[in-house]
Order: structure tokens, then C-alpha cells, then sequence
């Protein structure tokens, strides 16, 4: 387990090494337009987008006018579509709110606390259920015969910290603590998606459910997208083959596909 930081420069999970080459980003379009350039990658690195969440120096001036908040319940606002290649919103969570249980399908998810505290705790998949839905076997899967919900860590996230998840880390749920304050996170998946799974933490038994926005609609340009731990691409023209090197590094391949669809996100009535 990775030892959680307090410390407002540290990316949930491990430091910021200084050797790094750091970013600075002056305002929050100014990190829109940075997501977005590298993303016209058709490889993007894992690392690099949260070196550069974690870059902007949140202020609330920049990105009050995407806030939704409502009294009952944590909304989700669309602040780019991403092109297809991923969703980028903002989460508002009105003090004691919280989501399910509930993993990210085949996507990878960084959150960046813009203000207030947010708590993550993070849970073991079901018995087997990982295994079941991956093809790598998989890790995760606990043994607990009543197949209650194992929680593996739980981190408070202030202002400025970044975290990371996808469903290989394990599944999770967000919440806002604070009795009275509303909290308010930047959060980026890649690729998109339209439904996840939620758990019933005493049982490990999950339903499927669409998800949505509050409300908007977006048009989207849909993309294979492979995971893999490789970073760099050699393409042998001859062959019409890439040749990769294995890194050690989580890398996004995108695959344009030859369709696009219009996509009418839900209402959010519905969410993980």
C-alpha cells in the first residue's frame, strides 16, 4: 500500500520527484487547453496529465461558472467532451454527500481537489469479480466469505491534492465530510463512459447503471482505447507494425474509429 500524503505538492500515492520536468499553468482554461494539446497525442502518458493537474494552483474566480450545486445531492458538470478521448467535469458536493461504491470500466480516473475536502476510501473488488470481468487475471479480488466490502485505505484529499484510480487499483467512493463546507474536485476519465457498476458494501453484490451529466449534451468522436504499460512506439513501415518497449508506464492508444455518434448524455438522476 502506498503511504498517503498530507502534503499539498504530492500526487495521492507518491511524491513529485524534483528531477521532474514541471509545467506551470497560470489558469484553469489555460489547464484546459494543456489537457487538451496532449491529447492530440494518440499515445498520452498517464503521469504527464497528473503532473499537470497537479500543476494548476486551483482558483475558485476560474471555474465558478461551471459550478451546479445542489442541496441534496454531489452533481456532475461537463466541462469538456474531450473529443472522445476523455470527459473532464466537475464535481460538486454539497457538505455530507457522497458516491456508491463503484468502479471505472476499463478507464483511468484522476481527481483533483479544487476546493474544500474530499475523502476517498478504497475497496478490494468482490471475490472473483475482477478475474471475472478481466482478462489478466487480475488483481483485487478478496476471499471474505460473507463477501462484505473490504476497505484497503482512506485518504482525505484537501485543496491542491491529486488522486488516481482505475478498476486494476480497486474500487472506490467519494465523499464530502464536511458537515457545512461544499466541496468541489476536477476530475478526468479516459477513455469516457456512460455506466459503471455499483457495490453494496455489506453484500459485494453490484447492479449496472448509466450515468450521466446535470444536464448536457455533448458530440463525441468514439475511439478504441488500449491499455498498456509501454511507452514508447517504434512503427516499422514495411511491417505496418508498431514495436513497443516495455517501460513500466501506463499509455493511452487511441484508434480512431470510422463512425461518429451523436451521444445525448442523462439527466445525472441516475449516478455511481
Amino acid at each position: 500500500m502506498s503511504p498517503i500524503s498530507t502534503e499539498t505538492n504530492a500526487i495521492y500515492g507518491q511524491q513529485i520527484q524534483s528531477k521532474t520536468k514541471s509545467t506551470t499553468i497560470n489558469s484553469f482554461d489555460e489547464l484546459l487547453q494543456q489537457i487538451g494539446k496532449l491529447f492530440e497525442s494518440n499515445e498520452v502518458d498517464v503521469d504527464q496529465l497528473k503532473q499537470l493537474m497537479h500543476s494548476y494552483e486551483s482558483n475558485p474566480a476560474d471555474w465558478i461558472k461551471y459550478v451546479n450545486l445542489s442541496k441534496e445531492r454531489y452533481t456532475r458538470v461537463l466541462i469538456d467532451g474531450g473529443n472522445g478521448k476523455y470527459n473532464l467535469m466537475l464535481l460538486c458536493w454539497p457538505a455530507n454527500t457522497g458516491s456508491s461504491i463503484h468502479d471505472h470500466p476499463d478507464s483511468h480516473c484522476i481527481l483533483k481537489v479544487l476546493a474544500g475536502t474530499v475523502s476517498e476510501v478504497r475497496y478490494c473488488w468482490p471475490k472473483d469479480r475482477y478475474r471475472d470481468d478481466h482478462s489478466d487475471n487480475g488483481i483485487g479480488g478478496h476471499d471474505n466469505d460473507d463477501e462484505s466490502m473490504i476497505v484497503v485505505d482512506e485518504n482525505r484529499l484537501q485543496t491542491q491534492n491529486v488522486a488516481y484510480i482505475n478498476d486494476s487499483i480497486g474500487l472506490h467512493r467519494v465523499m464530502n465530510p464536511d458537515p457545512k463546507i461544499p466541496a468541489f474536485s476536477l476530475h478526468l476519465y479516459s477513455p469516457p463512459f456512460d455506466h459503471c457498476r455499483i457495490f453494496d458494501e455489506k453484500t459485494g453484490k453490484h447492479q449496472k447503471i448509466n450515468i450521466g451529466f446535470d444536464p448536457k449534451e455533448i458530440e463525441s468522436v468514439k475511439y478504441r482505447v488500449k491499455h498498456t504499460k509501454h511507452a514508447h512506439v517504434h512503427n516499422h513501415n514495411h511491417h505496418h507494425h508498431n514495436h513497443f518497449d516495455s517501460l513500466g508506464k501506463d499509455v493511452l492508444v487511441f484508434e480512431m474509429e470510422q463512425q461518429q455518434k451523436h451521444r445525448r448524455q442523462l439527466d445525472g438522476k441516475t449516478r455511481a
